[in-house]
């Protein structure tokens, strides 16, 4: 325990704290190891040993190749293991506490991408309809473009609207691809013409919503259009992210509780 003349009562406090509620491991609440605070978080801050596993999940095979030669993407690995469960915590299980390092994760490899500083203006989230805003509140794409914003130091912009459809949980890529995806829109008063665009969304299955979103943005004058999700879909079975409804969505909530595989500390 530090003495009150060596950075006075802050860290003290802050010990204190963790002796009397210690951080837990975020999927199996396993108390974690007392170590200094990092901003943005670590995997090894949030996650047990465990949990951590032997590493990140291999990125996907390259789904977006089929979305267009120029179209860039930034992810940090499969959809599967500790990261799976991360992203469905931070969806469904109200793990708010979890996104603004997942945003920090995703910034941090768009640089790795890129290179620093990114090479985009700003960053526009994927939206969700108006009726499932309403009844299942902010998506996790738009939580997660401002956390992304945030540590790009970039505006995040409410470029696009949605239109009610159809759930596309459920089905493979195949069904999603003729599924009829909701309908993506420009917001009228918005303008972008010259401007470097980044596109946010969690989870990368088939493209369908991307490539609508990106031709969208360029047709009203992109100068560029880059992608950042979390994770991309690494099989052709049924998508498993959750839904956008209730009954999808405890599913999801469920499978976070399930494995924790490869996780490891490269942030």
């Amino acid at each position: 325990m530090r003495l009150l003349g060596q950075g006075g009562a802050a860290p003290v406090l802050r010990e204190l704290g963790e002796l009397l509620l210690p951080s837990r491991c975020a999927l199996c609440t396993r108390i974690l190891p007392v170590q200094p605070r990092r901003s943005p978080p670590t995997p090894r801050d949030l996650l047990c040993r465990e949990c951590r596993g032997a590493g990140w999940s291999p990125p996907a095979p390259p789904v977006g190749a089929d979305l267009g030669g120029e179209l860039r993407i930034a992810q940090l690995g499969a959809h599967s293991g500790a990261l799976r469960d991360l992203i469905l915590r931070a969806k469904w299980a109200g793990a708010e506490e979890l996104i603004p390092p997942l945003g920090a994760w995703l910034a941090e490899r768009c640089v790795l991408t890129w290179g620093s500083p990114c090479p985009v203006d700003a960053v526009v989230p994927i939206p969700r309809s108006l009726g499932r805003r309403l009844r299942l509140g902010r998506p996790l794409s738009e939580t997660l473009a401002l956390a992304v914003a945030q540590r790009l130091r970039r505006p995040c912009r409410a470029l696009l609207r949605r239109s009610g459809g159809p759930p596309q949980v459920g089905l493979d890529r195949e069904a999603r691809r003729r599924a009829p995806f909701r309908a993506l829109r420009a917001r009228t008063g918005r303008g972008w013409r010259g401007e470097r665009l980044l596109l946010v969304d969690d989870v990368l299955t088939t493209g369908t919503t991307l490539r609508a979103a990106e031709a969208i943005l360029r047709a009203g004058g992109a100068r560029s259009v880059h992608i950042a999700v979390l994770a991309s879909s690494p099989s052709d079975g049924p998508e498993e992210r959750g839904g956008d409804g209730p009954e999808e969505g405890r599913g999801a909530e469920a499978g976070a509780e399930g494995s924790a595989q490869a996780f490891t500390a490269t942030t």
